[in-house]
């Protein structure tokens, strides 16, 4: 996971303790914030791995924030609780996650040995046949 229940803390203490008031009322599974983070995880799964390798051999400290703010869209939205704010830090962190998909953008993944490098996309490197029409076949003719 990118995020966890501290981070969320950390940028929406006041938002959690609302959750948790629903969690304690029984109008939301004692689970809810794992599960709204675990399906921010699969997202950005979904979408930085069309260019990394997964799972990441190495924390990436640029995906904490996407991950809370995917997560908190998604416990306010069961909690009917999604104001502007908190959509559009959503559609940011979506934003995010596409450019960095059609590779407009990088995770800044090093390559100083500690395995993260090693997410890197490999190039693509093609071979065909011998090429029929060259500068000395044409002159031949």
């Amino acid at each position: 996971m990118y995020a966890t229940r501290a981070d969320i803390e950390a940028s929406q203490g006041r938002f959690l303790s609302l959750i948790d008031e629903q969690v304690a009322d029984g109008h939301l599974p004692a689970d809810a914030v794992d599960r709204a983070l675990k399906g921010a995880a699969d997202l950005i799964d979904g979408h930085i791995g069309a260019r990394y390798a997964l799972p990441l051999k190495a924390a990436v400290p640029m995906l904490t924030r996407p991950a809370v703010d995917i997560a908190v869209h998604d416990l306010a939205g069961t909690a009917d609780w999604r104001t502007d704010i908190i959509r559009e830090r959503y559609e940011d962190a979506i934003g995010f996650l596409k450019r960095i998909a059609k590779g407009e953008g990088s995770l800044n993944l090093d390559t100083d040995g500690d395995g993260a490098g090693e997410n890197r996309p490999t190039p693509i490197v093609t071979t065909g046949p011998e090429r029929l029409f060259t500068r000395k076949t044409l002159r031949e003719l």
